[in-house]
């Protein structure tokens, strides 16, 4: 198989352009979901663009109440991990249950080093968005090396970090799942659970951008730094394009300049998608468009919300009329 060429900025641009677009309606509909389940949707619709004056406004705590108790639900059951064996016999069974142990208690550790469950998070976002993407495995401090003595230090500075180091190795664990926003990852709705190109969106401020950029042009081939303007905010919110081929990771501004490209370290593209089930492909071919298939929980009910909502505003207003009069 001949080399991939390495990507252009122009490449990643266009390919991020083009998902974003292919996503839009989907995402415009999450937008929506997020509206019912925080409770700020309109109750009363708008006339000729204008919100009606002088209305009262409620919103039970159905939607919200609804995604919970599924996601709850959901996660009633304890994920695990299945290998099947390579070949047949009792040896190969003993072997793939002995993988089966070991992966589970990776995959356990790594989620307590997440700051919330990858698997809780996933099932939510495939019962409330009818989408997820998952992340991983990536490697975080992959490499493990013991502390160098400094000459400054005395032996109980270095005695100190060579302890610290001691406590790392014994419970180091360089590999990570994560489930980011399927927002925030644009992947070929229509390619499968495991797409060849994906492009991820990240926030970071100036300051961080430039720290990053600094340390990968020391040992990146293809690496421009980043240099903060004297009348720039450090803490500035960048945004930043990754884009990932099986052998390409690309990083660059959004509308902006190339940071870095490296080769891709772990040989696959990091993430993979999965839909729901709530929603169905659409009939018309004549358009990409995943927002038919990416359906969640909430969709088919907005509107009963919504009345819901009204009824039991109508209700209170006039018990509140007659009470009081």
């Amino acid at each position: 198989m001949p080399d991939e060429a390495r990507p252009s900025g122009d490449e990643v641009q266009r390919e991020y352009d083009h998902l974003r677009e292919v996503w839009s309606a989907a995402h415009k509909n999450w937008a929506t979901y997020d509206s019912y389940r925080e409770r700020t949707y309109e109750v009363w619709p708008r006339v000729d663009g204008e919100e009606r004056s002088g209305r009262p406004t409620y919103r039970p705590s159905t939607p919200t109440s609804t995604v919970d108790a599924a996601i709850n639900n959901f996660m009633s059951f304890h994920p695990k991990i299945h290998r099947d064996p390579i070949g047949t016999g009792e040896a190969h069974q003993k072997r793939s249950d002995a993988v089966e142990l070991g992966l589970q208690a990776i995959m356990e550790d790594s989620a307590l080093r997440e700051d919330y469950i990858p698997a809780r998070e996933g099932a939510g976002n495939l019962i409330y968005l009818g989408y997820v993407v998952y992340k991983g495995p990536v490697l975080v401090d992959p490499y493990l090396r013991p502390p160098k003595r400094y000459k400054s230090e005395t032996d109980e500075e270095y005695e100190t970090r060579e302890m610290a180091f001691q406590a790392h190795k014994n419970n180091w664990n360089p590999i990570r799942f994560r489930t980011p926003h399927p927002a925030q990852v644009l992947l070929n709705p229509f390619e499968g659970k495991q797409p060849t190109r994906a492009v991820e969106i990240q926030s970071m401020c100036a300051r961080d951008v430039q720290d990053l950029t600094a340390k990968k042009s020391k040992s990146r081939k293809y690496a421009e730094e980043y240099h903060i303007g004297s009348r720039q905010d450090p803490y500035e919110t960048l945004t930043l394009l990754h884009y990932w081929t099986d052998s390409w990771h690309h990083v660059k501004l959004l509308d902006g300049e190339d940071l870095y490209t490296e080769r891709n370290p772990l040989g696959y593209v990091p993430f993979i998608q999965a839909y729901a089930g709530f929603g169905r492909q659409s009939t018309s071919s004549d358009k990409v468009d995943p927002s038919s298939m990416a359906v969640g929980i909430l969709h088919s009910t907005m509107d009963t919300i919504r009345l819901q909502a009204q009824r039991s505003i109508a209700r209170h207003q006039l018990l509140m009329s007659n009470a009081f009069a």
